[in-house]
């Protein structure tokens, strides 16, 4: 059909479409990540062929075409072969209507096979329980430290005397170092293991009613190094390191932050310094603090000298009970000093039901007296303290509650890696945003495996760069327990990984992010004699954002709690628009998104997420709205695609268009023998 008799590569196409107004309408909005393909309504009188109405035809006919691919071409200067014809657009037939005039309304949709989905799909037969959809490098417990987050939540289907039963998004095995992890506090989780001596456990998983199931016996203990906070103490009653807090600052990934520190000024007469520290929670009977480690060093008045000398004593519960003495203590001089361990007890037994150890006190008071022994000088000096690490050490007894508690969990932890990549069946976990995106489109929304148009420039991007290195500000955590729609997914991966994805005119899906000004090149210029109703504007100020806090790395047991909160700011813009403090602030929570965030934007605008959307909205950018009245041109641009203009009859604020000025296209209105575009200034 089409709006004249025409013919095009011998096949005579009907001049019986009676909307001649009909518009085809795409957009992106490259400041979310988001796009839209406008639906299209067709009129068509209901002309004969073939000795049959073309209503019959359409439905209930020889060939039902409903559900069917519907292809929109321009046709330039009565061309005659569809090669030489502009595809616009791409959509399928979902409705039919004939009114009493012998009409035929056709509605076409633009390719959506997201629509209607859900996921996680695969459940559990017996529990109900889904199968939790996964994706992203995950910390597994590998060594004696607890995990600080990077850990995703597994639901706990059963828990028996003997045995705890998780469910798992995928099969693990001897290789894959997965682990399932409790809750411990202080945000940190440690891993169960099968022997105290041991800093790793290896099991793997099972297939039980269709899915993956891991069991982990009940027998086992969890343990494991986390830096505690800081104890709630009276200050009057002991003398205590000066900025205690300091001692109990975390690095992001939860270990000792040595850039701050506790300290005392120690004269050479010696002298008596506490700190005191929380331990956890005691939720199971059995919960000791095996071991504390300090780091601890101390740097001398004149800036020379010997290491100094200490007797250390440990108390639980604000001085109730000496836990332990340990005199003739040595601390060495260093910047950013050395670890001490003391032990309070030994591991418990395998069998984990008898042990002499003490019960984890609520608070460990620390307590350091300067002395001086055999080989040792007492010198003034400073005392520094900068951290603490408790290990603790908890197992489940049989004889009280512990089982009950254990049951009450709805999850645990795991640290494994999430799927692998589906489009080459290979065994290689997805750890990237982009991956995560193709994945899903492959895995629920049953897309071809060939890759995106434009998924090549946005790797090198957002994965590896043409020199093999790694884009670690791009990598990806997330998991998914319970249904939720497939576009919102794709949505949001799409903002927090920079970039828009679309079904082009064509049909393909494509990925389109802004590239740094040195690498944009245009599809096309355009020159005033191309255009006409040519309007300048700009973004508007509320559009503008010039500071952004950021938070990501989404805790694995709190919804709406980030291990990482960045404030990046773009002073020239503030200072150049004379925001308030209050003003052109956003704060974001990244859910998925696990890289890194600078303070100022990178000089490449695609080194991480502030850098990609401060080049967008960090300062005012150009529009231009415009009619494109050389077909030729402009029924062969899209959505996404770089533009210039020259020649044009009006300049920008003071600024003349030019080739170095990039703009790209995220609005066109196609109709009958017009094209209408909007482009935005992107370099």
């Amino acid at each position: 059909m089409a709006f004249k008799d025409t013919l095009v590569d011998n096949i005579s196409y009907h001049g019986s479409i009676l909307n001649k107004g009909m518009v085809v309408r795409d957009s992106i909005d490259i400041t979310k990540g988001t796009s839209a393909t406008g639906n299209i309504t067709l009129n068509s009188a209901n002309i004969g062929l073939f000795g049959t109405d073309l209503y019959k035809i359409l439905f209930n006919g020889t060939n039902n075409y409903l559900n069917k691919e519907v292809h929109v071409y321009a046709q330039f200067n009565n061309e005659s072969l569809l090669a030489n014809c502009q595809r616009i657009f791409t959509g399928k037939l979902v409705d039919l209507k004939l009114d009493q005039n012998q009409v035929i309304t056709m509605q076409i949709n633009s390719h959506r096979p997201w629509d209607k989905i859900e996921f996680p799909q695969t459940k559990h037969s017996k529990y109900n329980i889904y199968e939790p959809t996964v994706y992203g490098a995950f910390n597994y417990s590998d060594k004696s430290d607890a995990a600080y987050g990077g850990l995703f939540p597994v639901p706990v289907l059963n828990v028996s005397d003997n045995m705890i039963t998780t469910l798992m998004p995928r099969s693990y095995n001897n290789n894959d170092n997965n682990y399932i992890h409790h809750y411990i506090g202080q945000d940190y989780f440690c891993a169960f293991i099968y022997d105290p001596s041991l800093t790793i456990s290896v099991e793997p998983t099972t297939v039980e009613s269709g899915v993956n199931i891991l069991d982990t016996p009940t027998g086992y203990i969890v343990k494991g190094y986390f830096v505690p906070q800081v104890s709630q103490y009276d200050p009057n009653t002991v003398t205590f390191l000066s900025n205690a807090s300091n001692a109990f600052d975390r690095t992001e990934d939860g270990e000792i932050d040595t850039s701050t520190f506790a300290s005392t000024a120690i004269g050479s007469g010696g002298g008596t310094v506490y700190i005191q520290s929380q331990t956890l929670n005691r939720v199971f009977s059995y919960t000791v603090i095996e071991n504390a480690k300090l780091r601890v060093g101390c740097t001398l008045d004149d800036g020379s000298g010997n290491d100094q000398a200490y007797d250390m004593s440990f108390f639980s519960n604000n001085n109730s009970d000496n836990i332990l003495d340990d005199a003739n203590e040595t601390f060495s001089q260093g910047a950013t000093g050395g670890d001490k361990t003391y032990g309070f007890d030994t591991a418990p037994s395998n069998s984990l039901h008898s042990t002499t150890a003490v019960a984890c006190p609520d608070e460990l008071l620390i307590k350091f007296v300067s002395d001086s022994f055999s080989g040792a000088v007492r010198e003034a000096h400073t005392l520094k303290l900068f951290g603490i690490k408790l290990n603790a050490v908890v197992k489940f007894d049989e004889t009280d509650n512990d089982r009950k508690r254990l049951a009450d969990q709805k999850n645990f932890y795991c640290g494994g890696p999430g799927l692998t990549e589906s489009w080459t069946g290979g065994n290689t976990p997805i750890a990237w945003g982009i991956e995560a995106f193709r994945d899903l489109m492959i895995r629920f929304a049953g897309h071809h495996k060939t890759a995106p148009t434009g998924y090549t420039s946005l790797y090198y991007d957002r994965r590896t760069n043409a020199s093999g290195t790694d884009q670690n500000n791009w990598k990806i955590r997330y998991w998914q327990s319970q249904p939720v729609k497939l576009k919102d997914k794709l949505d949001q991966l799409a903002y927090e990984f920079g970039f828009v994805y679309k079904f082009s005119a064509d049909g393909s899906l494509k990925l389109i992010h802004v590239l740094q000004s040195s690498e944009l090149s245009a599809t096309l210029d355009l020159s005033g004699s191309d255009l006409n109703k040519i309007n300048v504007s700009t973004t508007g100020l509320s559009e503008v954002t010039t500071q952004m806090t950021i938070n990501n790395k989404l805790h694995p047991a709190e919804s709406n709690r980030y291990y990482s909160s960045v404030t990046a700011s773009n002073s020239t813009s503030r200072v150049k628009y004379n925001h308030g403090d209050k003003e052109s602030i956003a704060n974001i929570n990244l859910d998925m998104n696990v890289g890194t965030i600078p303070t100022t934007a990178n000089a490449d605008c695609n080194a991480d997420f502030y850098s990609y959307y401060d080049n967008i909205i960090g300062d005012i950018k150009v529009i231009v709205s415009c009619d494109i009245v050389n077909h030729a041109k402009g029924y062969q641009l899209e959505t996404g695609d770089i533009v210039t203009f020259s020649s044009m009859p009006v300049e920008m604020f003071g600024t003349d268009f030019s080739a170095s000025k990039y703009f790209m296209i995220v609005e066109t209105k196609r109709s009958l023998g017009k094209v209408s575009i909007v482009a935005r200034e992107v370099g």
